[in-house]
């Protein structure tokens, strides 16, 4: 299996956090796709956007947290043959640093389009979740109004309101 490095968006940049979470929540679904696209062609995928990005890991909206999620990323991607760049949603600034350090570390890179995410940066985010299956619209005003605990916050709020419902773990960044 060759090595590959994944670059997609992560975050989706909104005031509303509402609309955020469902953005966010977009994104982490189409890198998903990505990375069962690299599996399907024999690949070996690394996608750190969504390791460290995970509760009591890394805080994408912390700069320095941020960075050094990016960077550590790199490490990591420096074994890598290739640097695999899915490009439905755009081009992230994340994935732009990851395009140039790419560059200078003399590892090619390699657009890749997803079946079925051509309309999505037409869309929402919601829009683009329930076409393609992902979720329900009951799903997604759980997620909206904040009923789910899959994001850093609430994760951080559940586990110190409530620590047995963690199993007496207290989560920390």
């Amino acid at each position: 299996m060759e090595l590959v490095l994944v670059e997609s968006p992560f975050m989706f940049r909104c005031e509303d956090k509402a609309l955020r979470r469902i953005g966010v929540l977009r994104n982490m679904a189409y890198a998903r796709c990505a990375l069962h696209d690299c599996f399907s062609r024999g690949e070996a995928p690394y996608a750190s956007h969504l390791l460290y990005t995970q509760p009591s890991v890394l805080d994408d909206d912390v700069p320095e947290e941020r960075m050094l999620g990016i960077e550590a990323g790199l490490q990591w991607g420096a074994k890598a043959a290739k640097t695999v760049l899915y490009v439905d949603l755009g081009v992230s600034s994340g994935m732009a640093h990851g395009i140039a350090s790419s560059g200078k570390a003399g590892r090619p890179c390699e657009t890749r389009h997803l079946p079925g995410w051509s309309r999505a940066l037409g869309e929402t985010p919601r829009e683009t979740l329930t076409r393609l299956g992902f979720y329900t619209n009951g799903q997604i005003d759980r997620i909206e109004a904040g009923l789910d605990t899959m994001f850093t916050g609430e994760l951080q709020a559940t586990a110190d309101e409530a620590p047995e419902a963690s199993g007496g773990v207290v989560f920390r960044r």
